[in-house]
């Protein structure tokens, strides 16, 4: 059996589905496939993205660091600043979706983002995934690049969400009906 690599994936939950615990999971996963990689391979960031910096780091930070480890692997983290810099140059950011233009610019390989529905202030969820964080994904990961890093896809997202109705988050949703990167 062959399996399929997406780079963007959209999941739409229902409420107490464990869609943090998955995208921690996924941004572990993200981790383990980047420290594979050599140490001068650029842009080795991971970004999970909450609707507040109190979300990130409340829901997240404890995850990945108690049930995940990674306090352990690290070489440097902070709670209060929502991080994890392991070996080789990889890095898990938490990130408030009140701070996405901070992002502008910067190369990320896995860009995760829960609860969209709630992204309301300016730049809102469509902007901030397509006028941000797609473009940090794919300018820096591209399928050629990736190649040439030796990595094992190019940059991906993951949008992960309860809905509220036909929003941004059902979309993106509806892009896989005619993009098969979705």
């Amino acid at each position: 059996m062959v399996s399929r690599v997406y780079r963007h994936v959209v999941a739409a939950c229902a409420r107490g589905f464990g869609e943090s615990y998955v995208a921690a999971a996924v941004a572990v996963a993200g981790a383990g496939a980047l420290l594979e990689l050599d140490a001068s391979v650029p842009h080795k960031l991971i970004t999970i993205m909450a609707p507040t910096h109190s979300q990130a780091i409340d829901i997240y930070y404890p995850l990945l660091a108690y049930e995940f480890g990674l306090e352990s692997m690290s070489l440097e983290y902070s709670r209060a600043l929502g991080f994890f810099r392991l070996p080789k140059n990889v890095e898990i950011r938490l990130v408030s979706f009140e701070a996405v233009e901070r992002l502008r610019g910067l190369g990320i390989y896995l860009a995760i983002q829960d609860e969209i529905s709630s992204y309301v202030k300016s730049p809102g969820a469509k902007g901030a995934f397509e006028e941000i964080i797609e473009p940090c994904i794919i300018t820096r990961w591209s399928p050629e690049r990736a190649a040439e890093y030796g990595a094992v896809s190019p940059g991906r997202s993951l949008t992960i969400s309860t809905t509220k109705g036909f929003n941004y988050l059902y979309e993106m949703s509806q892009r896989a009906v005619d993009d098969p990167d979705w």
